[in-house]
């Protein structure tokens, strides 16, 4: 406040926002409906209202129930930021249900004047961070509505990052019993320790770890990581992880880090010591540009979802519904 008035003593001009491209019109004329005449403590920071584009229709939306803004109000809820935090994901996963299931249409940007009915994918939900993100998807798939999630987070930094490097310190070195009861525990052989009958790593259904790891470094040193991920494939890790919660995050996540180190190690046989060199390299080198954005997590499913992105994944622009 003191700031603006000394600027505006000094005669600087202050250039305000008068439309608004992104929000239907009815939205606005709700804000400022709300919010006409609030100063924010000084006249300098008045609420100034603004306009959409000239011919900008209402909405794209038929049949939304109520006005466009509304307010909402959760009672009853314990005022921890745990607890209001959850109550929040509750109310917008209710939300989305609503919209999903009230018969609303949409104009179809591909058919002009036509409408067809609202979709997952027309709608996305924004996040602060990659937890709430997660919960969000989580609660959305609560109520039966599909969704999918991204960050900008690096990839390498996920869990399935840790389970790669999990799996390759344990190629590098099979006989090693701590490293390979940490494989065995893991995402690839994921036999737990309960089925283990003595130090052999030996399970109660045959399955000799040690043996199994043994075979895998063969696998890498023979065909690199397509003859690795092709014995990995036969030993169901796939089915297995969809089976956790958040799986088809994971899955994912994994096959992500396997694109890449097929890339930067051009699918060439090497040793399981290579392969987590190249692991270090591409992580040394995240903070460059280009590999920032080749590691930034993808879209968890492609089918017909409700896209839970990060504001620094997107800002909605290209969601009807946000």
């Amino acid at each position: 406040s003191a700031y603006l008035q000394a600027r505006h003593a000094a005669g600087a001009q202050v250039r305000t926002l008068r439309i608004n491209r992104r929000s239907d019109p009815a939205v606005l004329s709700g804000v400022e409906h709300l919010l006409q005449g609030t100063t924010y403590g000084d006249e300098a920071v008045r609420f100034e209202p603004v306009r959409a584009p000239e011919g900008t229709p209402r909405s794209r939306l038929y049949g939304l129930p109520g006005p466009a803004l509304q307010l909402r109000r959760v009672d009853g809820v314990p005022t921890d930021m745990t607890s209001l935090r959850r109550a929040v994901r509750s109310d917008v996963a209710f939300v989305v249900n609503q919209l999903l299931t009230s018969g609303l249409e949409l104009d179809d940007a591909a058919v002009e004047g036509a409408r067809r009915p609202l979709r997952p994918a027309d709608i996305a939900v924004l996040t602060r961070s990659n937890d709430q993100a997660t919960s969000t998807a989580l609660d959305l798939s609560a109520v039966g509505v599909p969704a999918a999630t991204a960050s900008a987070n690096s990839v390498l930094a996920s869990a399935a990052g840790t389970q790669w490097r999990v799996l390759l310190a344990a190629l590098a070195r099979p006989g090693h019993v701590p490293a390979a009861r940490a494989a065995a525990v893991g995402w690839f052989v994921g036999v737990g320790l309960e089925a283990m009958e003595d130090d052999r790593l030996v399970t109660s259904d045959g399955v000799d770890v040690v043996e199994r790891l043994y075979q895998w470094s063969r696998d890498l040193e023979r065909g690199g990581m397509p003859l690795l991920l092709r014995s990995l494939a036969d030993a169901g890790w796939h089915a297995r992880l969809l089976t956790r919660v958040d799986g088809e995050r994971h899955v994912t996540d994994t096959d992500h880090i396997a694109e890449l180190l097929q890339s930067v190690t051009s699918g060439r046989a090497m040793s399981a010591v290579t392969a987590l060199e190249a692991l270090d390299g591409l992580a040394a080198a995240a903070t460059q540009r280009v590999t920032a954005a080749l590691l930034a997590r993808r879209i968890d499913r492609d089918d017909d979802a409700v896209q839970v992105l990060t504001i620094h994944k997107a800002k909605g622009l290209e969601f009807p519904v946000v």
